[in-house]
C-alpha cells in the first residue's frame, strides 16, 4: 500500500529529525522543507495533500505560508504543530476551514497520527467535492412527448448530461442503477398519474432533486408535490429555457441544503459523531440483523471522569478541544462499521457489531485505554478518565430500550467501583 504523502515545514533541524523518526512507524511518507519559500518551491514540483507546518519561522511565517498554499491549491489540508497555539493561531477565514488540527510541541505520537489520518480524510472529501463541482450535472428527463423531451435535452445540454425516458417504470430502473443529480418529470405519464412519479422517484433515488413539469397550472397540486419530495414545480407552457435551467440548478442546491440539514439533525455539531437519535436508529437495524443471523452485538456507554474540573479551571473552549480529541480517538480505535456517538455533555456510546472475531470486552477496553492517554491543548497536558458500561445483546436484553438501560446501569456500576474502569452487565447479577 502506498504511503500517504505529507510535507513537513519547520526551520529547526532537530524538530524535522524528530518528525522523521515518528513517521518511520506510520503509514505516512514525509518530505521536509526548512521554511516557507522552500515549501512553495517543492509544491510547484509536487502537490502534497497534507502540509504540516510550524507557525513561527524566520522569513515567511506559517500563517502566510498556509494562505499562499491555499490560494494555489484549494484542496490542501493543514496540520499546525506549534509551541504556543493559543498565542500564534489567530482566526483567519482564508484558512480556518482548511486546518484539520492544531498540535502542541512536543507532540504525542498517537495524537499526531490521528490528526494526520483526519487531515488526509478531509483532503479526500475536498477532492471529491471539487470533482463533483467541476462535472456537469446528471439529469434524467421523464417525458413521453418527444417534442418536449428533445427541447429539454437541448436547453439543458450546457449544464448537464441528459438522459430521457418516456415511462416511469423505465425511469425507476435507471434511478436504481445510476446516480442522477436531478429528475425532471411530468406528472402525467402513460404509466403514472397524480404524484406517483414524485413519490416513486424519490424512493428510488432519495439523494436526487426532483423538478415537476406539468401542463396544468394547479397551486394545490404544486404544494402537494413539494410536500411529497419535489424541490420545484414548473408550468410547462410558461417556462423559458433560462427558467428551466434556473429551476434545475436551484432545485439541486435546495436538495443539497436539505441533505446538510438532515446531517446536522443526525450528527453532533462539536465532534461530528452520531447523535442520540442516530445511535438509536442504528441500534434498531443492528438488533434486527443480529436476530436474523443469530449474531451478537454490544452497546458501550462511556462517561468521562474528571472532565468537569477541566471546564471549571481552563474554560469551555479547552473543554471542547478535549471532547473533540476524545471523539477522534474513539473513532480511529473502533472498526469502520461500528458507530461512535456523543449522547450529550461528556457522555458517549459505541455500538459494537459483528462480534465473531472480537470480544466486546476487548474492544471496550481498547477504547477506554485510548481515551485515558494525555491530551495536549496548547502547553497544557490534560488527562481524563473513562468509566464504561457494556451490555451485550441478546444476553443482557432483547430490545433497544432494555439494552440502553443495561448499558447505562453498567456504566454507573463502573463509577461506583471507583471510576476509570469497565463494568460488563451480567443478567442475574445486575438489574436494569
Amino acid at each position: 500500500m502506498d504511503k500517504k504523502q505529507t510535507l513537513f515545514v519547520d526551520d529547526e533541524p532537530k524538530i524535522r529529525k524528530a518528525f522523521s523518526r515518528t513517521m518511520r512507524r506510520s503509514e505516512f511518507d514525509a518530505s521536509f522543507a526548512e521554511g516557507g519559500e522552500k515549501a512553495l518551491a517543492m509544491l510547484a514540483d509536487h502537490e502534497f495533500p497534507v502540509v504540516v507546518t510550524d507557525l513561527r519561522m524566520p522569513g515567511m511565517d506559517g500563517l502566510t505560508l498556509m494562505v499562499r498554499i491555499r490560494a494555489l491549491y484549494p484542496e490542501t489540508v493543514f496540520v499546525v504543530v506549534t509551541g504556543a497555539p493559543d498565542l500564534d493561531l489567530k482566526a483567519d477565514d482564508r484558512i480556518d476551514d482548511a486546518i484539520a488540527s492544531v498540535i502542541a510541541k512536543p507532540w504525542d505520537d498517537l495524537e499526531l497520527f490521528d490528526s494526520l489520518r483526519l487531515a488526509h480524510e478531509l483532503h479526500e472529501k475536498r477532492r471529491g467535492e471539487a470533482q463533483l463541482q467541476s462535472q456537469k450535472l446528471s439529469i434524467l428527463v421523464v417525458d413521453d412527448e418527444k417534442k418536449s423531451s428533445d427541447r429539454l435535452r437541448e436547453v439543458l445540454a450546457g449544464i448537464a448530461n441528459v438522459q430521457v425516458c418516456n415511462r416511469l417504470e423505465i425511469a425507476l430502473i435507471h434511478l436504481r442503477e445510476t446516480a442522477f443529480d436531478v429528475v425532471l418529470t411530468k406528472l402525467s405519464l402513460p404509466d403514472a398519474r397524480g404524484l406517483d412519479a414524485v413519490t416513486r422517484s424519490q424512493r428510488a433515488r432519495p439523494d436526487a432533486a426532483i423538478v415537476v413539469s406539468s401542463e396544468i397550472e394547479d397551486v394545490d397540486m404544486a404544494v402537494q408535490a413539494l410536500r411529497f419530495g419535489a424541490q420545484d414545480y414548473l408550468h410547462a407552457r410558461e417556462v423559458s429555457p433560462d427558467g428551466v435551467v434556473r429551476a434545475v440548478l436551484f432545485a439541486r442546491e435546495r436538495k443539497l441544503v436539505e441533505s446538510r440539514l438532515t446531517e446536522l439533525a443526525h450528527y453532533d455539531g462539536l465532534t461530528g459523531l452520531a447523535n442520540r437519535m442516530t445511535l438509536r436508529d442504528r441500534l434498531g437495524v443492528c438488533l434486527a440483523k443480529s436476530r436474523r443471523y443469530n449474531e451478537d452485538c454490544a452497546l458501550l456507554y462511556i462517561d468521562l471522569d474528571f472532565f468537569k474540573p477541566i471546564n471549571d479551571t481552563h474554560g469551555h473552549e479547552v473543554g471542547d478541544v478535549v471532547l473533540q480529541q476524545v471523539a477522534m480517538r474513539m473513532r480511529v480505535t473502533v472498526r469502520e462499521y461500528d458507530t461512535v456517538a456523543r449522547l450529550g455533555g461528556d457522555e458517549f456510546a459505541v455500538l459494537i457489531e459483528d462480534l465473531e472475531k472480537d470480544k466486546p470486552e476487548d474492544v471496550a477496553e481498547r477504547v477506554l485505554r485510548r481515551i485515558r492517554l494525555p491530551i495536549m491543548v496548547g502547553d497544557l497536558e490534560l488527562r481524563v478518565g473513562a468509566s464504561g458500561g457494556l451490555a451485550v445483546f441478546p444476553y443482557a436484553a432483547e430490545n433497544i430500550d432494555s439494552l440502553v438501560r443495561c448499558a447505562d446501569k453498567a456504566m454507573y456500576k463502573a463509577k461506583a467501583k471507583g471510576r476509570n474502569c469497565l463494568h460488563v452487565f451480567r443478567p442475574g447479577r445486575d438489574v436494569c
